[in-house]
């Protein structure tokens, strides 16, 4: 089973997200095809990657999220548009965080040591992720199918310097399980564990 942890965002906030998305897509003109943006469905903010886990390791995750978190409910605002790598043709484009950064980075702390005290060995359980890059929240708008350096141009010169694109009030974080499929990937959520615990 592959695995994920994420924040899920709420209908009003994946409708902010997806006319942003249509907005970049009219940016590029005869471009938009060579980028392949996420679903709606399947826009989230991914806290940790678990990639493939058994089906007993499974359960025992699931335990192991499923008593409340710490900290507190909290207002998370998304904007301003990035791209990876941040030089050259770019891979994927991504939507920082402009508020409850601080927060989301909480929440995924805790999500972090449950995990490790489960007995998962968390890649990037040191706060970093696979190529030592510290943990910064955002959230993967697309991924570009055939890119161009002019693309981070265009891009980047449509949308206002951070500007807000949604925000979503933040509740619950949620263990997914990815599947992929002949019509592509399907998420489902296996536990969605609350904030406000304390």
């Amino acid at each position: 089973m592959r695995l994920f942890v994420a924040i899920e965002l709420d209908e009003t906030a994946r409708a902010g997200v997806v006319s942003l998305q249509r907005r970049v897509i009219g940016s590029l003109r005869d471009d938009a095809s060579a980028l392949r943006m996420v679903r709606p469905e399947q826009l989230h903010l991914t806290l940790v990657f678990l990639g493939e886990v058994s089906e007993d390791r499974a359960r025992t995750l699931m335990n192991a999220l499923d008593p409340p978190l710490a900290g507190a409910p909290y207002t998370l605002t998304l904007g301003g548009l990035g791209m990876f790598p941040p030089h050259g043709a770019p891979r994927v484009l991504w939507l920082g965080v402009v508020e409850g950064a601080a927060e989301t980075i909480a929440a995924r702390a805790e999500v972090l040591s449950r995990l490790v005290q489960a007995g998962t060995p968390a890649a990037n359980g040191d706060d970093s992720d696979p190529h030592g890059r510290a943990f910064t929240p955002h959230l993967a708008m697309g991924r570009w199918r055939d890119a161009r350096p002019r693309h981070r141009r265009v891009v980047a010169q449509g949308e206002p310097s951070g500007a807000v694109a949604a925000s979503t009030r933040v509740d619950t974080v949620t263990l997914f399980y990815r599947r992929l499929g002949s019509a592509g990937a399907s998420h489902t959520a296996l536990v969605r564990t609350r904030l406000g615990g304390a």
